[in-house]
């Protein structure tokens, strides 16, 4: 908590522009070692090779569960994957908006 706390803190004081957002991510430390610090990066946008454990209760009710390992097809390099597994936590700057501009005026256009 305290990690996402200094890393908000940092992202306000930068400043964000309307329409941003940021995605943080934090290293998972299991050996008690701290972040070594924080770097902000593009997303990486290879696919994750998700896995899970088909879970079914005592009342018959089934579950999913995500495994507890994450692996991606590919780990751009400098990518918040690759800089997150390297142990640093990740800032990445979101554009919400997802419409193509440029496709949508064309369809205007021909379609009305």
């Amino acid at each position: 908590a305290g990690h996402a706390r200094r890393a908000i803190d940092a992202v306000l004081a930068a400043g964000i522009d309307p329409g941003v957002l940021v995605n943080i991510n934090v290293p998972i430390l299991d050996d008690g070692a701290q972040p070594l610090g924080m770097k902000v990066v593009p997303l990486n946008t290879s696919p994750m090779n998700d896995r899970f454990d088909l879970v079914e209760d005592p009342d018959g009710t089934v579950h999913y569960h995500a495994k507890d390992s994450m692996s991606f097809s590919a780990m751009g390099s400098g990518t918040d994957v690759d800089t997150l597994f390297a142990r640093y936590i990740t800032l990445t700057p979101l554009h919400y908006e997802q419409t193509d501009a440029d496709v949508l005026r064309k369809m205007q256009s021909r379609i009305g």
